[in-house]
């Protein structure tokens, strides 16, 4: 009786298997994304700016700059760290960016015109699940 109420269940696992399958491929595959990023970051040699703080963390790099927060003290007309200034004069060795979609029609993490200021001193070097893009000051 009890081999009649799990075969049916068993049989569901066996026909999901080739879908698990190539979930693992692709676990296996964004691992090495961001392994790769990780040994990358770690490699830069200044600063980094990390808007994901756990790629700094695990690049053995300092924390340097809490986008919201700093955002917030930004939209007060404070800049007590001149971030404007260190953006122009590309101080960073890396800037690791969330570009979401979710984030599309709301206020964005840093007022805009900072992020236009990224985007004029820094390329994109790759592109990381989640949206995130690491960016190298532009040549």
């Amino acid at each position: 009786m009890m081999t009649l109420a799990i075969a049916p269940a068993a049989g569901k696992d066996l026909v999901n298997i080739p879908n698990r399958v190539d979930d693992w491929r692709e676990l296996a595959r964004t691992d090495e994304e961001w392994s790769d990023a990780i040994r990358f970051l770690a490699a830069q040699p200044g600063p980094i700016a990390c808007e994901r703080p756990a790629l700094c963390y695990w690049a053995g790099k300092p924390y340097q700059l809490d986008f919201f927060n700093y955002g917030q003290k930004l939209r007060l007309g404070h800049d007590p760290w001149d971030l404007r200034d260190r953006l122009a004069r590309r101080e960073f060795s890396a800037i690791v960016v969330i570009r979401d979609r979710a984030a599309k029609g709301r206020d964005p993490r840093l007022p805009t015109d900072y992020y236009d200021l990224i985007n004029a001193n820094y390329r994109v070097e790759r592109v990381l699940p989640d949206d995130i893009y690491v960016m190298v000051p532009a040549a």
